[in-house]
């Protein structure tokens, strides 16, 4: 886990561009066995179709895997990923960044429009 401060070596080439958005997000952490063993209610920094950062409380293992279910408007939007980056900030919040395992079925266009409702 990278804390506040720390400078990535090998910066991560994105394929969608990220949207910033604050939005609450529910999330279940699933273990080994993709039972759930940890659930809660954070807020997203920033989303596209192929991922999202979201804050936490739970400082998440990179690799793990976690659902999500993001409150966009009237609209509640379901994916599934891995976590792919946690860094611990000042306030003692983590933020976490998750790859989507599949895109979602929303493009930036429509995702930015979702947001600016």
């Amino acid at each position: 886990m990278k804390k506040k401060g720390d400078k990535k070596k090998n910066r991560e080439k994105r394929e969608a561009k990220r949207i910033k958005a604050e939005h609450l997000v529910s999330y279940s952490h699933l273990d080994n066995t993709k039972k759930i063993d940890a659930e809660g209610i954070g807020k997203t920094l920033n989303i596209s179709h192929g991922g999202m950062l979201f804050k936490s409380h739970v400082p998440f293992k990179e690799g793990t895997e976690i659902k999500v279910s993001i409150a966009i408007g009237e609209q509640i939007i379901e994916a599934e990923g891995k976590v792919v980056h946690v860094t611990q900030k000042e306030n003692g919040l983590f933020n976490v960044g998750i790859s989507f395992e599949q895109s979602l079925s929303l493009n930036e266009k429509e995702i930015e429009n979702l947001i600016k409702k």
